[in-house]
């Protein structure tokens, strides 16, 4: 259902304007993912590999959008985790660097995606390579929350 929402949402903007059509169309196509996607990642792991793999497609094309509803579903699943899916996310991530600067699309990556795993090593290894390249593109406050909430603890070994 999220291809097709991705579709929808490519030909309503090469359609004429209508409001009323638009408006909703944008509306159903373009708000959070049906809530039957975050039942089947959860129960399902092939569903939540093909969730992967849209997530990937539509972070290489850019969809802000497409990408956005779908990694709050991903939160949920260990699997979006694994480093060989993060190192593929976050390359994909810093050549969307410009959408950084905006807080609703930090929103969705930074507090509802990567916090979600913050407690594996591995995910704090991937915050830190993505913020290497986007860092200038994030607003102050922003970053001054990840540093803050990246800084080791003495729960950390010190190797």
């Amino acid at each position: 259902s999220l291809m097709v929402d991705d579709q929808v949402r490519a030909l309503n903007t090469k359609l004429p304007p209508d409001e009323r059509e638009t408006a909703i169309t944008i509306i159903e196509h373009s708000g959070p993912a049906p809530e039957a996607c975050l039942t089947f990642v959860q129960d399902s792991s092939v569903a939540a590999i093909i969730a992967m793999y849209y997530t990937l497609h539509a972070a290489k094309q850019k969809d802000r959008v497409g990408l956005m509803r779908v990694l709050g579903i991903l939160a949920n699943c260990d699997r979006a985790f694994d480093d060989p899916f993060l190192h593929f996310l976050v390359s994909l991530l810093i050549h969307m660097g410009d959408e950084f600067a905006t807080e609703d699309f930090c929103t969705v990556i930074f507090d509802e995606f990567f916090y979600a795993g913050i407690t594996k090593e591995n995910v704090t290894r991937h915050i830190l390579k993505l913020l290497w390249y986007i860092y200038p593109k994030l607003p102050q406050a922003r970053l001054y929350t990840l540093m803050k909430s990246l800084t080791p603890t003495s729960q950390h070994n010190d190797a």
